[in-house]
């Protein structure tokens, strides 16, 4: 498996762009991250943007991406808290010029000293993880020529926010 993670990392499958529909998207996510979402003191939240019924991606790319996120962001909050899933269109005009995906949690944040490293293979603060998960997350995006965009404020919580490009073909 880290063998297998660490091909993803460092050269991704060029992504098999289609329209994918948003909500199975998600609720087969979900499903995946159930081991992990299903604890006490756990709240999952999910705002999808009606304007946003497709995205084009790779939809197992894009599910691969969004269980490493779910997955980081339970992990910060032990105690439990709000996760939270917004799927939204960035618009120029009347054009959606980009969807925009994000995954929130009420976690413990991330110290600003690390936040340079965090997509680096092998850095991790997680005693149990590999590293490999957030880089991974990025070559992924940067295969769908996206943008992955970080918000954290330590005690409060984190935001990773996929930004898709509209259909770019």
């Amino acid at each position: 498996r880290l063998l297998s993670n660490l091909l993803v990392c460092t050269k991704p499958n060029c992504p098999r762009l289609d329209w994918q529909a948003t909500e199975p998207l998600l609720r087969d996510t979900l499903t995946l991250a159930a081991h992990a979402t299903t604890r006490t003191n756990l709240e999952i939240e999910i705002h999808a943007d009606d304007t946003v019924p497709r995205l084009w991606c790779d939809a197992a790319q894009i599910k691969q991406v969004l269980l490493n996120l779910i997955l980081n962001a339970v992990e910060a909050m032990p105690d439990g808290g709000t996760l939270r899933i917004t799927v939204a269109a960035e618009r120029e005009g009347e054009v959606a010029a980009s969807d925009r995906l994000a995954v929130s949690d009420t976690g413990v944040g991330i110290e600003p000293g690390i936040r340079s490293r965090l997509f680096d293979p092998f850095f991790t603060t997680s005693e149990e993880g590999t590293g490999l998960g957030l880089a991974i997350v990025h070559a992924i995006v940067e295969g769908h020529r996206g943008r992955v965009e970080v918000d954290s404020t330590v005690g409060r919580g984190s935001t990773f926010t996929i930004v898709l490009p509209e259909n770019s073909q």
